[in-house]
């Protein structure tokens, strides 16, 4: 097996095991406390899954940025990576309201599996080019990578 390959296997596992560590924490409990505040629930996914976009693509505008910076910040910009915060992260999000925070993370990571393949799509339109990535392929990553570790975790944990 080449370095590349065993680079390439590292990532996939350690991805997997951090998402699958946040199935292992969340609890009924957080959902239900995440659901009881719907329109702090919209805010927040309103934040993370339009704004952030948003103003990457206007910093990717507005700055004569490398190629390399470019990707690197719209991709942070639209992956799921909530589900990849650490615990130590929590007290910055939500100060005193952990299992909102939870919640909210296991909501976005669910819902990454449509938003991340439709903001794949729109910032194509915005910067243009002959690439095209296929949605439904971005889709089965997301669900790979993301929604079978975290809904494996959640199991084990109940």
């Amino acid at each position: 097996m080449s370095l590349q390959s065993l680079i390439s296997v590292g990532f996939t596992v350690s991805i997997f095991l951090g998402v699958l560590a946040v199935g292992l924490r969340v609890a009924p409990a957080d959902l239900h406390y995440l659901l009881d505040k719907p329109s702090r629930l919209v805010q927040s996914l309103f934040a993370m899954n339009i704004m952030a976009p948003i103003v990457a693509v206007m910093v990717c505008k507005m700055f004569s940025l490398h190629p390399a910076v470019i990707v690197a910040l719209v991709t942070l910009a639209i992956a799921p990576v909530g589900a990849l915060f650490s615990q130590a992260m929590l007290p910055l999000v939500t100060p005193g309201h952990f299992a909102y925070a939870r919640g909210l993370f296991f909501a976005s990571t669910v819902l990454s599996i449509a938003l991340t393949p439709l903001a794949v799509e729109l910032i194509q339109v915005i910067f243009g080019g002959d690439v095209h990535v296929d949605p439904l392929a971005v889709a089965k990553v997301v669900v790979g990578s993301v929604l079978v570790p975290l809904g494996i975790g959640f199991a084990i944990a109940q």
